[in-house]
């Protein structure tokens, strides 16, 4: 099985900025916290912090830095844009966001996000080296899609040497922050550096599931039919209604989901975070074709129309149903 690229996008703010001593003093305390593994006790006082001084950019940027550390990733990005509000040259605050989306799974947001950061700061090597790394993954998505529905030599060779690129890049998740305070003429200058890693795990490449009695496609009987239909039907509603429950009840428990997680919890994790992110979502399928591959499996085909506040797409889709003692449960889904 080949194995998943690894991306390794860096969280940096290097700025240098005139602080008032007891501002310097307050900042330096959290660091230091920060470094200890207080992260909760850090983020309390960064809190307090911008109570009392709410255009502390530097304090924002802290406070981004520690909750993308414990994954709150909504809370992040508010406050790294509260940065940009407040700093809009800083090309920084833009490669953060790119790495938070990259986490969620949103690549083009995080192209969008690193293509500011460059508007701002062209000569910005990590930006560069994120949206290079960012070009590869969508690139290597792009033919891992194709190889699932058809077999191609040349596509496999480009995909492999693809999926190299990274791998020798250590697994890591940490969060460095350093603070050096020095003293010119009267007045005191603060040298604020953060820096976070922040990389997913390494999984396994997961194509369409392998289906040992697989032959030709059938045709599926009726009674298959209308009950696959109305499977596929509750997974619409329950998605359009943001009904978790219902949503997640669709999908078996060996769901083959994409490579971009690095586990199921993950993946429910993302599809949580992106449900609540809409005030409202419209699902609709059309031209809907059905073959049987396998016993018990069955192939949906249709055109989708998602239409949200927020994000509007049409694609095709495909997604392959197992018939289980709890009916017809989705075992894989691909869009194209």
């Amino acid at each position: 099985m080949l194995k998943k690229m690894l991306f390794l996008l860096l969280l940096l703010l290097c700025t240098q900025v005139y602080a008032k001593p007891n501002e310097t003093s307050s900042i330096a305390a959290i660091q230091t916290m920060i470094e200890q593994g207080n992260i909760a006790m850090a983020t309390n006082k960064l809190v307090q912090l911008l109570k009392d001084e709410p255009e502390h950019y530097q304090a924002w940027f802290l406070l981004g830095v520690n909750q993308a550390e414990q994954r709150q990733f909504d809370a992040a990005i508010a406050s790294f844009r509260q940065v940009i509000v407040l700093q809009p040259t800083l090309a920084e605050p833009h490669n953060n966001l790119a790495v938070i989306y990259n986490e969620t799974g949103d690549f083009r947001a995080a192209v969008a996000a690193l293509e500011a950061s460059l508007l701002l700061k062209p000569g910005y090597v990590t930006a560069q080296e994120n949206i290079g790394d960012l070009y590869v993954k969508l690139a290597a998505n792009a033919y891992r899609k194709v190889l699932a529905r058809e077999s191609n030599p040349i596509l496999q060779d480009r995909y492999q040497r693809l999926l190299k690129v990274h791998e020798d890049v250590p697994l890591a998740v940490k969060a460095k922050t350093k603070t050096k305070a020095k003293t010119k003429t009267s007045t005191q200058q603060v040298n604020a550096k953060q820096t976070i890693v922040v990389k997913p795990a390494k999984v396994a490449v997961k194509s369409a599931p392998e289906l040992a009695d697989i032959k030709q496609p059938s045709p599926v009987n009726r009674s298959d039919n209308a009950s696959v239909l109305q499977a596929l039907e509750r997974w619409r509603l329950a998605w359009e209604y943001k009904d978790m429950t219902a949503y997640f009840s669709a999908y078996s428990a060996d769901f083959q989901y994409d490579d971009k997680y690095t586990s199921l919890a993950k993946w429910k994790d993302y599809k949580r975070w992106a449900m609540r992110q809409r005030s409202f979502i419209k699902v609709k399928v059309e031209n809907i074709e059905t073959e049987m591959l396998a016993q018990n499996v069955v192939k949906l085909k249709f055109l989708q129309y998602f239409r949200s506040d927020s994000h509007n797409s049409s694609n095709n889709k495909e997604l392959l149903f197992r018939k289980t003692s709890d009916g017809w449960k989705i075992i894989y889904e691909v869009s194209m």
